[in-house]
């Protein structure tokens, strides 16, 4: 039930759920219902823009993983079995200068921060992805 509760209160349901609202209620009031879906609408294209997550992201992604974390981490530091893999979320065509293939926004998240992991481990860094779709 709490999976469910979560679900409908985040982004992509929640906007979504009140622009519905707003429609069931489009014949019994005036102004609110209009105003309803209008703002569940514009939050749910938000919520999945690009231009408006990834400064979010950037925002937040700085911060060091919890103390908890970095000690588990420790026990893998400089050992010939450990490495940091990094999947990549992709590229985007023409999006460069030139016309040639660009990481994702998400791509370069993913790198910077298995980059501080493998210095911060001293293990190698191996790194998948890149599909050109």
């Amino acid at each position: 039930m709490r999976a469910l509760l979560l679900t409908l209160a985040l982004p992509p349901a929640a906007p979504l759920l009140l622009g519905a609202l707003g429609c069931v209620l489009w014949g019994r009031w005036r102004r609110v219902p209009p105003l309803l879906v209008a703002f569940g609408l514009l939050s749910a294209w938000a919520g999945a823009s690009e231009g408006v997550v990834a400064p979010l992201a950037r925002r937040w992604a700085p911060l060091p993983p919890p103390e908890q974390t970095l000690r588990t981490a420790q026990l893998w530091r400089g050992r010939s079995d450990t490495l940091v893999l990094v999947l990549g979320a992709g590229v985007r065509s023409g999006s460069s200068a030139t016309g040639d293939y660009e990481p994702k926004v998400e791509t370069m998240e993913r790198l910077e921060r298995g980059v501080w992991w493998a210095r911060r481990l001293q293990v190698p860094l191996a790194f998948s992805g890149g599909s050109l779709t």
